[in-house]
Formats: C-alpha cells, structure tokens, sequence
C-alpha cells in the first residue's frame, strides 16, 4: 500500500510515463489505470484527486490529471484490473 501523497505522485508519474511510451494517446488510459490501482492507497493517504493534481504540478508539469483520476476511481466500481497489471504498478519500484 502507498501511503503518502509524494509516493502516489511518483507512481502517478511513472504510469503516465509508460502509457506515453508505449502508444499516443495512452497518457489518460494509464492515470485511469492509477485511479482503479490505487482508489484505497488515495483514501488511506488522506489525499484526493485534487491535492495529487497540486502536488503533480509543482513537481512535473501543468496538466491535468485529476479527472482523469477521478474518472479511474469511479471506474473501479464497474471494471477489474487483471491481478497482474496490479502486481506490476504496485511493485516497489518501476522503471
């Protein structure tokens, strides 16, 4: 579990790293991804899209990606991430 907002930022990062990387227009699928990923890692930091948006901003860029965000939480409630897609972004660390 991440447990601090800094961490899910990093994480935030890396996936939309990879999602640009692998094929244009993957950049929102994978903060989708993030949202169902990490739903209960957000809460148990005590943070929200919002505040990631914020924290995103300051340290890699202006954009937004607290609906995109939002929109993979509320995600969740419908789709389920293949077990080891979710391994995979929850392993410590990612390159």
């Amino acid at each position: 579990m991440i447990d601090d907002t800094n961490n899910l930022v990093e994480r935030l990062h890396q996936m939309r790293e990879h999602g640009a990387r692998s094929r244009p227009g993957r950049t929102t699928l994978m903060m989708h991804l993030f949202g169902c990923i990490f739903d209960t890692d957000i809460d148990a930091a005590d943070t929200n899209p919002g505040e990631i948006e914020r924290h995103y901003r300051a340290r890699y860029a202006n954009v937004d990606v607290r609906t995109a965000v939002s929109d993979g939480r509320n995600l969740k409630e419908v789709v389920t991430v293949d077990p080891e897609v979710e391994r995979r972004w929850r392993r410590p660390e990612r390159g």
